[in-house]
This record gives structure tokens, sequence and C-alpha cells, in this order.
């Protein structure tokens, strides 16, 4: 039904590379992603504005589809990979990458508001790793490149000016 299967992709179907980023294996797993997405999702769109947050969320969750396939040890496995983390992965990658590249000119919030931001980045990490840790079938290497593409896109959103 457009889940992300290496196998699947490497004979051509790459429209599951966007599908699979809005499919979920079940209700708890698509409300525990919406819930990621309105703590996420909120301050991002509020600073770049829905169409940059849209492009991110697509660009990461299909960069981290793309990642993992092309790291996938066994291109064999049957592994299906679904659901909106790469994404949400993506969005932590970008908020940790504007903090970085906008370090001085956030001076202003003073730094134990950086450390709030940082470590809710943070934390919200550990928490969709561990949160998503059931039965071992967690795509991490989707959730790395998720993150990564974040990263760099941060690098392409408007710098503050001091």
């Amino acid at each position: 039904m457009g889940v992300n299967s290496s196998q699947l992709v490497y004979r051509g179907q790459v429209y599951r590379l966007i599908v699979s980023i809005f499919l979920h294996v079940n209700l708890i797993h698509l409300v525990a992603n919406m819930f990621c997405l309105l703590i996420i999702l909120a301050v991002i769109q509020y600073t770049f504005g829905w169409e940059k947050t849209l492009i991110t969320y697509i660009c990461s969750g299909v960069f981290g589809n793309i990642f993992s396939d092309l790291l996938v040890a066994d291109v064999s496995a049957s592994m299906i990979k679904l659901g909106a983390s790469n994404s949400l992965y993506g969005m932590l990658g970008l908020s940790l990458g504007y903090l970085i590249i906008n370090w001085t000119a956030l001076g202003i919030i003073g730094p134990l508001f950086k450390f709030k931001i940082i470590l809710i980045i943070f934390l919200t990490g550990i928490f969709m790793v561990m949160y998503t840790d059931q039965a071992g079938i967690v795509d991490y290497l989707g959730h790395l490149g998720g993150f990564l593409a974040g990263i760099f896109i941060s690098g392409f959103m408007p710098s503050l000016k001091l």
C-alpha cells in the first residue's frame, strides 16, 4: 500500500519514499507521531512558515528513507518502513542546526534558555528512540538520515541578524 521496502524501491517504485511518510502501522503509532508533531512543529512552523516547514518535513522524511535503503545490510530483507519518524527527526535536526548557526544572535534569549532548547531536542530524541524500540523493528538508519537532512536544511534557512 505504499510502505518503504528497499526491495520495491530498487525495482523502481520510488513513490514509496514519499508515501510511506504519511502511513502508520496502527492508531497508537499515528497518535504518537501526531503528538510529537504538535510539540515540535508548533515552534518550527511559527519560525519559518508553513511552506518551509512542509518542504523540510517531506525532504527529511524522503532523505531518511533513501539513507536507510542505501545502507540496509540485506536488500533481500523484508523489513517494511513507514511513519513520520524520519521527518520528526528531521525537525529535530533542523532545530539543532538552526540553534548552532544562530548561537551568537540568539544571545538575547540567554544561555539558560539556549540550554533548555538543546535539552528539549536531546530528550525528545531519546524519548523517540526509547518509545519506538518495540520488537526491534525500528528503522534507526532512517531516523539518522532524517536528522542529518534536517541539519543540512537548516543551513538554507534565513539567519538571524546581530
